[in-house]
C-alpha cells in the first residue's frame, strides 16, 4: 500500500476482527471511502492437548464501501457492549487458558452478547447467526438473544480465532438467500461486538470463487503431517 493508506492494528482478542469492523463502519460513514478489513490468526496448541482437534486456522477480509450498484450486503446495524469481564484468554504464541467455561457463559458471554444486540436495534431478529467462539456452547450462548440458525465454518477449519469472525461471515453471505438477514457477534476481552446484515443480490455472483469451494478443496493430511506442519512453522 502507498504511504497516504492509513492503517489500523487490532488485536491481543477474541474480537480483534468485529471491533475493526465497527470501526471501518464509522470511517466510511465519515469520509466515504472504501475501507478493507482484513484478520488471520493460528490457533497454538499443545500435542495431545484438549484443545488440539478444534483449534485451527484462517484468514478473512471484507471491503466496506460507501456505497455499491450491486452490493453482495449491506452492514444495517451495529452494537457493542464494553465489559472488563476476562475467563479464556491466551498470550502470544501460547495455547489458550480457560477458567470456568459455564461461569463465563453465563456471566460474560450472555449479558454482553444480550447488550450488544439490543444496541444493534435491528427491525426484527435475523434469520441466520454467525458466531465467533471456541465452541458449540459459547456460540449457542452469543447467538442466543437472536435464536437465529447459525452458519459457520467450525466444523471443516475448526476455530480459527480471531478470523473466525470474517470468514464465517463471508461464508454466511454467500451461502443464504438474498433478502436474509444475517446477526454477527464476536466476544472477547473487552467487550462483544453485534452487527446486523442484510444479503444483497450481488452475493449470487458466478464468478467469485466462494469460500465453500475453498472448503471443498480441502485436502486431509495424517496426524503425523499435521504435528510437522505444526512444528514447522512453530505456531
Amino acid at each position: 500500500m502507498s504511504t497516504d493508506v492509513r492503517t489500523g492494528d487490532f488485536q491481543a482478542s477474541g474480537r480483534a476482527a468485529a471491533d475493526p469492523l465497527a470501526t471501518a463502519c464509522e470511517y466510511v460513514r465519515a469520509t466515504d471511502e472504501p475501507v478493507v478489513v482484513a484478520a488471520v490468526d493460528i490457533m497454538p496448541v499443545e500435542s495431545g492437548g484438549d484443545d488440539e482437534s478444534t483449534m485451527g486456522a484462517g484468514a478473512g477480509a471484507l471491503v466496506l464501501r460507501p456505497e455499491r450498484d450491486d452490493p453482495m450486503a449491506t452492514i444495517d446495524a451495529v452494537g457493542q457492549a464494553t465489559t472488563g469481564f476476562l475467563e479464556r484468554h491466551r498470550e502470544h504464541g501460547e495455547s489458550a487458558t480457560a477458567g470456568d467455561a459455564r461461569f463465563e457463559r453465563r456471566q460474560g458471554v450472555a449479558p454482553a452478547a444480550s447488550t450488544a444486540f439490543d444496541r444493534a436495534e435491528a427491525d426484527s431478529d435475523p434469520e441466520y447467526g454467525v458466531a465467533s467462539a471456541p465452541g458449540f456452547r459459547f456460540a449457542r450462548t452469543a447467538l442466543g438473544p437472536i435464536n437465529a440458525e447459525r452458519v459457520s465454518t467450525f466444523n471443516e477449519v475448526g476455530y480459527a480465532g480471531t478470523a473466525t469472525m470474517l470468514l464465517d461471515l463471508a461464508h454466511a453471505i454467500e451461502s443464504v438467500d438474498p433478502g436474509s438477514t444475517i446477526g454477527a457477534v464476536a466476544y472477547g476481552q473487552g467487550g462483544t461486538d453485534a452487527f446486523v446484515v442484510s444479503v444483497a443480490d450481488g452475493a449470487n455472483d458466478p464468478n467469485r470463487l466462494t469460500v465453500a469451494e475453498q472448503l471443498e478443496a480441502k485436502k486431509y493430511v495424517p496426524y503425523a503431517k499435521h504435528l510437522e506442519y505444526r512444528e514447522r512453522y512453530d505456531y
